[in-house]
C-alpha cells in the first residue's frame, strides 16, 4: 500500500507521521507521498515497522517506477 494511502486510512496527518518517525520533517513526508523523493533505508525501515509491514520499501519502488517511468540499465 502506498503511504498517502495508509495515511488516509489510518487518517494520520503528514506532520504527524513525521513526528512518530523522528527523523523527516512533514514536507519530506509529503515529498515522499508524491514520489519527488526516496525515503532512506532507515526510514523506510521505520515506516514499514511504524505501518506494520503494510507499507514497505517495495510499495515505494513501484510508486517510483509509476512516477518516473522504469529505468532499465
Amino acid at each position: 500500500m502506498y503511504l498517502e494511502k495508509w495515511c488516509n486510512l489510518t487518517n494520520i496527518s503528514k506532520r504527524e507521521l513525521s513526528k512518530r518517525l523522528g527523523n523527516a520533517s512533514p514536507t519530506t513526508v509529503t515529498r515522499w507521498t508524491k514520489s519527488k523523493r526516496f525515503p532512506t533505508p532507515q526510514s523506510l525501515i521505520k515506516i514499514e515497522k511504524l505501518t506494520e509491514g503494510v507499507v514497505t520499501a517495495n510499495d515505494f519502488v513501484k510508486q517510483w517506477e509509476e512516477a518516473h517511468g522504469k529505468q532499465e540499465g
